[in-house]
This record gives structure tokens, sequence and C-alpha cells, in this order.
């Protein structure tokens, strides 16, 4: 893949996403706010900006899935 593709595939994930400095930031500010809503988030570092933003996990979609089937 020509790199300014990629770059510009990278941009576009990028766009609109809150920006971290730290993976510690981002667990503090934003993922634990989302776990006391039953969401599970991750931070990870972004490749296009060099910053932290936050994703939804695997483990979390799952999780959220059953709580909204079971109302739990």
């Amino acid at each position: 893949m020509k790199l300014a593709r990629k770059n510009s595939r990278l941009k576009k994930q990028c766009e609109g996403k809150r920006k971290y400095s730290s993976a510690e930031e981002a667990h503090k500010l934003g993922v634990a706010h989302l776990w006391k809503q039953g969401k599970v988030r991750a931070p990870y570092h972004c490749r296009f900006c060099r910053k932290w933003h936050i994703t939804t996990t695997y483990r979390g979609f799952i999780k959220e899935k059953m709580m909204k089937e079971f109302a739990i």
C-alpha cells in the first residue's frame, strides 16, 4: 500500500475522535467514565496523530449486547 493512501486511511480513522496525551489520561478521563455506564472500552495509541484514543473491545461489545438483551 502506498504511503499517501495509508496516511489518508489513518487520518480518516483519527478524525473526530478525542485525543488524550497518555494511556493513563485516556483511561482516567474516558474508559473509567464509560465503565460506570456499563461500557467496556480500551485506550489505544494512534499511529497518525501519535495521541491516544478510546476504542471498543470485543469483550466489551459482548457485555453491552448482553446487558441490553437481558436488561441488566
